[in-house]
């Protein structure tokens, strides 16, 4: 979401599409775990996720701070108006923040393990994000749209990762790929920011995100 909207994209397309894909993912999950846990023999374990705060996490990381917005913007418009430019730069240091922290934090693991999973990494970000772009104008969407859908399919739940790997698996051998990802994913998201902006125009702006609805 904070991708698609630095670079102007479909906002709400991207919220939707993020519920949407969150509560697939808690019944999806638990199956595709157990499966490759099953598949790779891995010391004979099978997962139980708790589907119930899978469900709260959802409500709290995505749906709660999207009303609130919606709250602000229906009761103060003008302030609403004169905050996005303001929030879609900062969102953008943030995010450039988050791949400088995640870089340092992760510096040895980086080192330890980039010869064995840093190329199926960067293959699998750079290819879901490939696909996303290829289906989005195999439909022939708005430029807005196709960068929303590349982000969607291409950027991963990290968050989640980790969470099932420490949390729930309390494995954290099994982290080792995430965390090569979280430095490799933000950097060509921000990189496709660039790219996203110039595609979309400096100027253009989805209606559906920036512009009051019409009545209907």
């Amino acid at each position: 979401n904070a991708y698609s909207f630095a670079s102007r994209a479909d906002v709400p397309l991207c919220v939707t599409l993020s519920a949407i894909t969150s509560v697939i993912t808690v019944f999806s999950i638990p199956f595709l775990i157990n499966l490759a846990l099953h598949t790779f023999s891995y010391r004979g374990q099978l997962a139980e996720l708790p589907v119930l705060n899978m469900l709260r996490d959802l409500i709290g990381y995505t749906l709660f701070p999207l009303v609130l917005g919606m709250v602000v913007r229906g009761v103060f418009p003008e302030f609403a108006e004169r905050a996005v430019e303001p929030i879609r730069k900062s969102v953008l240091y943030l995010m450039i923040a988050v791949l400088l922290l995640g870089a340092v934090s992760s510096y040895q693991e980086l080192l330890d393990h980039y010869a064995s999973a840093g190329a199926l990494v960067v293959t699998m970000n750079l290819l879901t994000m490939a696909l996303g772009f290829g289906l989005a104008k195999l439909f022939k969407l708005p430029t807005p749209q196709v960068v929303t859908i590349v982000f969607e399919v291409g950027v991963q739940n990290l968050s989640l990762a980790f969470a099932i790997t420490f949390t729930i698996l309390q494995q954290p051998d099994l982290a080792v790929a995430g965390l090569l990802y979280a430095v490799v994913m933000p950097a060509t998201a921000l990189a496709f920011i660039s790219i996203a902006r110039r595609m979309i125009g400096t100027d253009a702006r989805p209606a559906s995100a920036v512009a009051p609805a019409e009545p209907g």
